[in-house]
């Protein structure tokens, strides 16, 4: 209904459909979602979140392609990136993944900027590469922030459109 209002294709609203129908089994309509979004649009997270599903499929051939795909796009995404690394790592393929993760620790900004999303790609970068020093300042930051953090009535959080 969301894609009718907006009166054309969405890239926004067609990932986060084939989101939906990712979680709940329907792997042809999330294919056919993600087509469609990465059609209308320029947007690498399409091509990301189907990425993550091939890895969770096990097709790592596909996976390889798809996060490729997301970094024509995007080549300054460090989740990007990180993902690829976890790929080529079931690839047994470590030292390509070793570079891709090493990449992608140059392209996050600093860890007090990086929003939840980039902060757990960083970190799943940071404990592959075992960087004592970056896994410390993700802990650091993330218990300041809860610490710091003042209590609401909405249990409303920021949407998160890539897996």
């Amino acid at each position: 209904s969301a894609a009718r209002v907006a009166g054309e294709a969405d890239a926004a609203i067609l990932n986060l459909q084939g989101l939906n129908y990712d979680e709940i089994g329907d792997f042809n309509r999330m294919e056919t979602c993600y087509k469609e979004a990465v059609r209308v649009s320029t947007w690498g997270a399409p091509f990301f979140n189907w990425a993550l599903h091939c890895l969770r499929q096990k097709r790592f051939d596909a996976a390889l392609e798809k996060v490729d795909e997301a970094i024509v796009r995007d080549p300054s995404n460090g989740a990007y990136c990180t993902l690829k690394a976890r790929i080529l790592l079931a690839m047994e393929q470590k030292e390509a993944a070793t570079q891709s993760a090493e990449h992608a620790m140059s392209l996050f900004p600093p860890v007090q900027e990086q929003s939840e999303f980039q902060l757990a790609w960083f970190e799943s970068a940071a404990l592959f590469l075992k960087r004592e020093a970056d896994l410390k300042a993700v802990r650091e930051l993330r218990s300041s922030s809860k610490s710091a953090s003042p209590s609401t009535d909405s249990p409303a959080q920021e949407p998160d459109y890539t897996g």
